[in-house]
């Protein structure tokens, strides 16, 4: 049996509620840009506290629902978004909301490539983890690919993305990034793998 609550089928009617937000979302980080400085709204930060207590007790569809709200009123703060988008992220993943934890971490994500905050919200090393691990499980290198506090992370997922090519695309693409970065052994060893794969003794020695 899973160890995570079966998905509440309000996630669902709540789903144009996200799109919307999204889309100011997307309109907010633009204007992070433009804005000055300003504290956010006690009534957001209220919001994010009270989600956060929701999640302890086990309510994790109410969860959800105030850290979302919470992290609508935090548009024009980079640092309390990141961390409210953090929360949020972790929620969905609780929730095994798949597709609703990629829509917060990917909005996490841009913030991030754009601000560096991450390290100045202060994360417990275990909600780091439970991210990455997250992330790791779901998300792709093209979506975390170009996030400093993530390098490692993308790596990984780039590395597991060549893995699982048809072997012929596999050579393919490690020459070509071989090509362009000679110095890095991985691809070599890379190769090694897609040959001995396909049983070629002989290719895996050259490449070795």
């Amino acid at each position: 049996m899973s160890r995570h609550p079966q998905r509440d089928p309000r996630l669902t009617r709540r789903r144009g509620v996200t799109q919307l937000i999204h889309r100011h979302l997307i309109l907010g980080l633009a204007l992070l840009l433009a804005a000055p400085a300003a504290a956010v709204d006690g009534f957001y930060e209220q919001l994010l506290q009270s989600g956060l207590a929701s999640r302890q007790a086990g309510d994790l569809v109410g969860a959800e629902r105030q850290l979302e709200i919470a992290c609508f009123g935090m548009l024009n703060e980079p640092k309390p978004l990141a961390g409210c988008l953090v929360q949020l992220s972790l929620t969905r993943a609780d929730l095994e909301d798949h597709d609703g934890f990629l829509e917060a971490a990917g909005r996490l994500l841009a913030v991030e490539r754009r601000f560096q905050v991450l390290d100045a919200v202060g994360l417990s090393p275990s909600a780091r983890s439970r991210l990455e691990a997250s992330l790791r499980s779901w998300a792709s290198y093209e979506m975390v690919r170009g996030v400093a506090s993530f390098q490692a992370l993308a790596e990984e997922l780039l590395l597991e993305q060549i893995r699982q090519l048809p072997v012929e695309e596999r050579r393919r693409e490690l020459d070509r990034r071989a090509a362009i970065e000679p110095e890095r052994s991985v691809w070599r060893l890379m190769w090694a793998e897609a040959e001995l794969e396909s049983g070629d003794a002989d290719a895996v020695a050259k490449a070795l």
